[in-house]
């Protein structure tokens, strides 16, 4: 799609497009294009901007007098000169064309804490991750008095996408499939509740493996009400479900999910199979059912028990949120009172208890890996079983890995690299399951902790 509105270009005769990684972990999107007289770049890019979303603006374009070829007549990818860094792609950033472009390039830099930006720069590859996209938004609402679906601005992640949003008088596009990694021939896997949040490890699955993120707007009803969760949920799978079904091309798909995301993925990955279609493997990234853990038997027993009575339950998951604030990088600068931070703080906070809050019902035959790291903390309260909860709802033959990490960096480098390589060797082996590590030991019981905890309350 990115060489055919390549050639659409003036001057432009032939075009290719790749991704390189001249530099390690830095990959580029690369344009060659052959042409007949000058070449406009300024002018190429807004035409590009035009009608491709921002993810698929290339970084570079490299001007040929013509593209090499193979004895066969084909192009010659390995032949194709790698880009010069010192170019206009990287030293001369795009500056904003409009006021609608500079309002909001202010802003961006505002909450990115960025002095330089060019108006074709990727949100998520500036630093930006999907709760502050919430934040992104709001202050652009307030700003512009007008709405910007999260769908829509997925789809170009651009201020100069963002601008053609606020102008666009057409219905929004309230979904986005983000194709994280666009091309192979090997089975698509779809990931579930997050976009960037999976870059970094799609990245690292192959250049042959496609992997796409999901947006619906039905994630934006699910913390409409609490005591409708279950119901909200379904509705949510559902929209997840369907969403695959009209952009999949049939054959096997694979489905993976991080935290409640997991959950999700659990269950998209059920109503796939009651509807007859191959579900190849099921991925669980750290997504643990707490419910169906057990809780340990000691005086950490007590203090939870007393901190929920003087405190209440709000204060144990806000622990949580502190540190995905921490880890996320959440705009510390922003006022207590601020609408965006606090729907930001908020909406990880509802999260958090949603995961606490979900059983999984029945269960897959689709070959199953269930990856989690060595989060102690996680685990104060509870025993670490080898499959986190799910010994009801997995195959027997589950492949489960303990890596080194937290909750929050498992998804984020260095810890990402062997999440990466597990996935990769459990899919292309998964009929092979490995011996899980030994879990940590619990800690030892202690006699009758029900009337040390009895005599806690009543001291209370």
């Amino acid at each position: 799609e990115i060489e055919t509105w390549l050639r659409k270009l003036p001057a432009v005769h032939d075009a290719v497009a790749v991704v390189r990684e001249d530099q390690p972990g830095d990959p580029r999107l690369v344009a060659y294009v052959a042409c007949t007289g000058d070449f406009d770049e300024t002018d190429a890019r807004r035409r590009l901007a035009e009608g491709l979303p921002g993810f698929m603006i290339p970084n570079h374009l490299v001007v040929l007098d013509a593209l090499p070829v193979t004895p066969n007549q084909k192009v010659d990818r390995s032949a194709l000169p790698a880009p010069d860094r010192s170019g206009s792609a990287d030293a001369l950033p795009l500056a904003p064309r409009n006021d609608v472009e500079a309002r909001a390039a202010a802003i961006w830099k505002a909450l990115l804490n960025v002095d330089r930006l060019s108006v074709d720069d990727n949100f998520f590859e500036m630093g930006g991750h999907s709760l502050l996209t919430l934040q992104l938004l709001r202050d652009i609402e307030r700003a512009f008095g007008t709405r910007v679906p999260v769908g829509r601005f997925l789809q170009a992640p651009t201020v100069a996408g963002l601008a053609q949003a606020l102008r666009a008088d057409d219905a929004p596009a309230e979904r986005a499939m983000v194709p994280l990694r666009a091309h192979g021939e090997q089975t698509p896997i779809y990931c579930l509740y997050g976009i960037s949040l999976y870059a970094e490890l799609a990245e690292r699955l192959g250049d042959d493996r496609p992997v796409s993120a999901l947006y619906v707007p039905e994630e934006e009803a699910l913390y409409e009400d609490d005591h409708e969760g279950s119901v909200l949920r379904e509705r949510l799978v559902k929209a997840y479900y369907d969403f695959i079904i009209d952009q999949h091309r049939g054959g096997p798909l694979i489905v993976l999910g991080f935290c409640f995301g997991g959950a999700l993925a659990f269950e998209v990955a059920k109503k796939a199979e009651a509807n007859g279609l191959e579900v190849e493997a099921l991925v669980l990234v750290d997504a643990v059912v707490w419910r169906n853990l057990k809780r340990r038997h000691s005086r950490r027993v007590e203090r939870l028990v007393g901190r929920l009575f003087t405190e209440g339950p709000r204060s144990i998951a806000g622990r949580v949120v502190n540190r995905i604030k921490t880890d996320w990088g959440l705009n510390a600068s922003a006022e207590a009172n601020d609408p965006a931070r606090v729907e930001t703080e908020d909406r990880a906070l509802y999260l958090a208890r949603k995961m606490f809050d979900y059983v999984p019902e029945a269960s897959v035959r689709a070959p199953s890996i269930l990856i989690s790291s060595t989060d102690s903390e996680l685990y104060e309260t509870w025993v670490r079983t080898p499959l986190l909860g799910w010994e009801d709802n997995l195959p027997p033959e589950t492949r489960t890995v303990v890596l080194p990490g937290s909750h929050t960096s498992i998804l984020s480098p260095p810890a990402v690299d062997a999440l990466a390589e597990q996935i990769t060797a459990a899919l292309t082996a998964p009929s092979t399951p490995t011996t899980p590590p030994t879990p940590p030991s619990p800690h030892r019981p202690t006699r009758n902790p029900l009337k040390r905890i009895q005599r806690a309350m009543r001291e209370r």
